[in-house]
């Protein structure tokens, strides 16, 4: 059955979140990290918070911290609107060791688009 009359429709498509690498701490690649520094990553666009925490790990060696190892804040600020996730784990790192901080596709922005590309960062904590 044909149209009773012309239909247009229009949308946009928005691009995956980013994390913002110059804008994590600590950095990339960083030493001498003290073993209770939070862990701070800032995303290119709003984020739906429970999603980050969800995606958010921290690793070293063979053990794996979650969102159930520590606690998360979130602020949104900036322009464009951004979130900052800040991550405090309960117990300092331990010490002289590779750290990699890992958030996955789990984390989504408010629209409900994965994080892509995945993110990962290391650092090592002081002696």
């Amino acid at each position: 059955t044909p149209l009773g009359r012309p239909f247009t429709s229009f949308f946009t498509v928005e691009p995956p979140p980013f994390v913002l690498e110059q804008n994590t701490e600590p950095f990339d690649r960083q030493t001498r990290v003290p073993v209770t520094t939070p862990i701070k990553v800032v995303f290119s666009t709003r984020m739906t918070t429970s999603t980050v925490a969800d995606g958010f790990s921290l690793l070293f060696g063979s053990t794996l911290l979650t969102q159930a190892n520590g606690t998360f804040t979130f602020t949104e600020g900036g322009s464009p609107l951004r979130t900052t996730a800040v991550f405090q784990p309960a117990n300092p790192l331990p010490a002289t060791t590779s750290v990699q901080v890992r958030v996955n596709g789990q984390a989504k922005s408010i629209r409900r688009v994965g994080l892509d590309p995945l993110f990962f960062s290391n650092f090592v904590t002081a002696p």
